[in-house]
């Protein structure tokens, strides 16, 4: 009798029990009868996505496993990049411990520098690089990520994110992911779309504490087990089968192995009294502000992300260069002015579970998204999660202390109301609501938050509708199509 899994008893619900046994014995057999190649090495047969049997669940382990452990040293060597030049592995602390000038240095040659490597692994590897090629893969689209080309660019996020810069670290995790489980697929002549959505799902989950945001992020934003591109309906023709159970698999291991074999817990405290009515009042109050300025920080960076872009095309080297020198150089000034910029923005946040200041919400919200801004601009490889939390956190908090300047009392816990704000910037800048909705509360581990932060997100999504029905040009929103497309920092 053959070990039983989450995936053979799906089949066993839909088709009896002995469907299932066969189904499992049936892919066995194909890879028996397979022919052999030059030197013994058995050719694979090509069997149902849904089902490979022991070897590829034991494969998915092994990949989850794999992407959460390089997330934990990835983390690891940033603090240890940090802690080599600026006394501390804390970006905080160690931002704020450095003359103006030399922070200021640090960061324009981490960014430049991250920009260079980007660049070289983009002219090497093309089309088989970032976040797009890994959402293709978990389509079964495209010819799949190449493993050293995303080592590559995580070694420019490591180089910016080593030297202060204002980015997310957790793209590089998440691309890493999706490639390991794609190289997994094909060194053992099994289909890609699974396996690359089994690794993407264990990194996210691994990155942000987040099993089920990490499945809804494979499905709803990159389009996994959706042949034919993102948002595109499925059918019985072009679903692929498995995909999404892979992701499930891969979130819930990438999840146990972060907590049980490296120790880690929760990134933010828990809400105090998320159901309270002072929280929806303090969350609907935040809500134009933090949508607000999650657009901005969505449309400027993008822009000049792609003006940065154009203009690596010139035939002048030095027309090449200047642009990315310059925003590199904007970036390490902003740091400078703000060291409460520094790092992806998390341990901004979690000072304002205990101590929301006015000088810390303005650094969370103009602070980050003018340095990420630049640093993105330039053409750093990062992601841009962290820093849309931290903006739209920074947003909520802002517009708290301007109420209570006018003299209007704001009952309840103003960082219950930074959370769901947070929510807003996750669905207004990375555009996935139900992303949105249970992120948060997972990266809390305070599930009391969903039900408020899926009212917001959805009196978001009316809202964006209602701003993209205004345009003359329909502008990139989340109700829009760009909510279809994968951009390689929307991790």
């Amino acid at each position: 009798m053959p070990q039983w899994t989450h995936l053979h008893f799906a089949i066993w619900i839909r088709g009896g029990q002995a469907g299932a046994v066969e189904a499992l014995q049936r892919d066995d057999a194909a890879i028996a009868r397979a022919p052999r190649l030059a030197g013994g090495r058995r050719r694979r047969a090509a069997v149902p996505a849904r089902l490979h049997g022991p070897a590829t669940l034991l494969l998915v382990a092994a990949v989850a496993v794999a992407a959460a452990g390089f997330a934990r040293g990835f983390r690891w060597l940033i603090g240890l990049g940090v802690a080599t030049w600026a006394g501390s592995s804390d970006p905080l602390e160690a931002a704020s411990s450095l003359p103006r000038w030399r922070l200021a240095a640090a960061v324009a040659v981490a960014v430049f520098a991250a920009t260079a490597i980007g660049r070289r692994a983009m002219a090497r590897y093309h089309q088989r690089l970032g976040m797009a090629s890994v959402a293709a893969a978990a389509r079964g689209e495209g010819p799949g990520p190449s493993l050293a080309g995303s080592l590559t660019r995580a070694a420019g996020t490591l180089a910016a994110s080593a030297g202060l810069t204002s980015i997310g670290r957790e793209s590089a995790i998440i691309e890493t992911g999706g490639s390991l489980g794609a190289s997994a697929a094909r060194l053992t002549g099994r289909p890609v779309a699974p396996l690359a959505s089994a690794g993407i799902a264990a990194a996210f989950s691994a990155a942000y504490h987040a099993p089920l945001a990490a499945v809804l992020y494979t499905r709803e934003h990159l389009g996994a087990g959706r042949a034919g591109g993102v948002g595109q309906p499925s059918s019985r023709s072009t679903a692929l089968p498995g995909a999404t159970a892979y992701a499930a698999g891969g979130a819930v291991a990438g999840f146990a192995a972060t907590r049980f074999l490296f120790g880690s817990g929760t990134i933010f405290p828990a809400g105090h009294h998320p159901l309270s009515g002072q929280t929806v009042a303090l969350s609907l109050v935040a809500l134009i502000p933090a949508y607000a300025a999650s657009r901005i920080f969505f449309l400027v960076r993008e822009q000049l992300a792609a003006r940065t872009a154009r203009a690596g095309d010139a035939p002048e080297a030095w027309l090449r260069w200047i642009g990315p020198l310059a925003l590199a150089v904007a970036a390490g000034t902003a740091v400078a002015t703000a060291p409460g910029t520094a790092g992806n923005g998390m341990e901004a946040i979690e000072q304002a579970a205990t101590g929301a200041t006015v000088a810390l919400a303005l650094t969370l919200m103009a602070g980050k998204l003018v340095a990420t801004t630049f640093a993105i601009g330039a053409g750093a490889p990062g992601g841009i999660v962290s820093p849309s939390m931290a903006v739209a956190a920074g947003a909520a908090l802002t517009t708290f202390h301007a109420v209570a300047e006018l003299g209007v009392t704001l009952p309840g816990s103003w960082w219950d109301g930074a959370l769901v704000a947070m929510a807003v910037g996750l669905a207004a800048s990375v555009r996935s609501p139900l992303v949105a909705i249970v992120m948060v509360a997972e990266m809390t581990g305070d599930l009391r938050l969903v039900p408020l932060s899926a009212l917001i997100v959805g009196a978001c999504y009316l809202l964006d509708s209602g701003v993209a029905r205004l345009q003359a040009v329909p502008l990139p929103l989340l109700a829009g199509n760009a909510s279809r497309i994968v951009l390689d920092d929307d991790a």
